[in-house]
């Protein structure tokens, strides 16, 4: 579970952050998170849980804001989802039996070029709040 270790990464980059401004508490830490990032986010609120226990950042809340795939086509230059949205939006989830993912493309559904991943990737810290 790598999540643990990006836990405990979050909660020295907040409590460095806390012993530099002089606070005494951790009220929330903001992440974004790229839904390309390979972060299980039940994972990471559990681990969360337990790298904060006893210090300052113990009864924080982690505000995950997640960021959705994007790409963009060097061709037509157009800015698309990737993933399930596209995939929705093209008509190629069979909803009759019920929700089913078809495999990502990273192909533009407009004119058939590669697209270059712009967002989706994200795993950072995007604010603290501190008292």
């Amino acid at each position: 579970m790598h999540e643990g270790a990006i836990a405990e990464g979050i909660l020295s980059i907040a409590l460095d952050y806390l012993h530099r401004n002089k606070g005494a508490v951790i009220d929330q830490v903001g992440l974004k998170l790229g839904e390309l990032s390979g972060v299980e986010e039940y994972a990471l609120r559990t681990a969360w849980l337990v790298v904060t226990r006893g210090t300052a950042a113990e009864n924080s809340a982690l505000v995950i804001n997640r960021i959705p795939l994007v790409g963009r086509c060097h061709n037509c230059e157009r800015e698309v989802p990737i993933g399930k949205k596209m995939q929705e939006s093209a008509g190629l989830i069979e909803l009759e039996y019920g929700p089913r993912l078809m495999p990502c493309s990273f192909v533009c559904p407009f004119c058939g070029e590669p697209l270059e991943v712009i967002s989706g990737r994200e795993m950072q810290v995007d604010y603290l709040d501190i008292e």
